[in-house]
């Protein structure tokens, strides 16, 4: 009987070890905004895919560190964009996640618009090239937002009285971000809160074995 007892508490120890530290690796910073992201697609355009809703989530991260781009910011530009539609394409032509015109997505050597991954990386170094031509701006952010949407030589000309289109196009962009954090967070301290208790359960089988002996 004894013997049942301390095999099961030694099982139940490995078992609980066994998954506090898979949640922790889960508090990594991938993890997080992959979730995130993940998380907010399902949420908010339930029509996309689950398999798609995934591969758009960690495509976004584990390109933004070539870009070195938010994927959090790029998941919000691509909400606005086309609702994480794979093949949308708008009535002027753009296409794919990104949005992109055929003069764009050619110009970072992408071939098939549609292809989750290939877009991403055209819209991230598109995304990128903004960002770089808009540093040191007061409203950098805006301007590379606004860019996007306009074209870079439009907003270059006109960046001091944005129409209250563009103006509003970025408002949604920002929120969808805020959106995107505030759902990071609440991940961030749903899996900190499950990792404490597990440690806590496994100490205290701890404890039972030590008792045991």
């Amino acid at each position: 009987m004894l013997r049942t007892v301390l095999f099961g508490v030694i099982f139940g120890w490995v078992g609980l070890m066994f998954s506090v530290q898979i949640l922790a690796s889960n508090l990594s910073e991938d993890h997080l905004d992959s979730q995130a992201i993940f998380s907010y697609i399902r949420k908010y355009h339930r029509l996309v895919p689950s398999k798609d809703a995934r591969v758009i989530s960690e495509s976004l991260v584990s390109q933004s560190y070539t870009h070195h781009v938010d994927p959090k910011l790029m998941a919000a530009l691509i909400a606005v964009e086309s609702g994480f539609k794979k093949d949308a394409v708008s009535r002027c032509g753009a296409k794919g996640l990104g949005q992109l015109m055929d003069g764009t997505y050619r110009r970072f050597s992408i071939k098939n618009p549609f292809d989750i991954h290939e877009n991403i990386s055209a819209t991230y170094q598109y995304m990128k090239k903004l960002v770089t031509m808009w540093e040191g701006e007061a409203s950098q952010l805006t301007l590379v937002l606004a860019s996007y949407l306009k074209g870079e030589t439009f907003v270059k000309k006109q960046k001091n009285q944005l129409s209250p289109v563009t103006i509003r196009y970025t408002q949604l962009i920002l929120k969808c971000y805020q959106d995107l954090c505030t759902m990071r967070t609440q991940h961030s301290r749903e899996v900190a809160t499950i990792l404490a208790a597990q440690e806590k359960n496994a100490n205290g089988i701890d404890n039972t074995q030590e008792n045991s002996n």
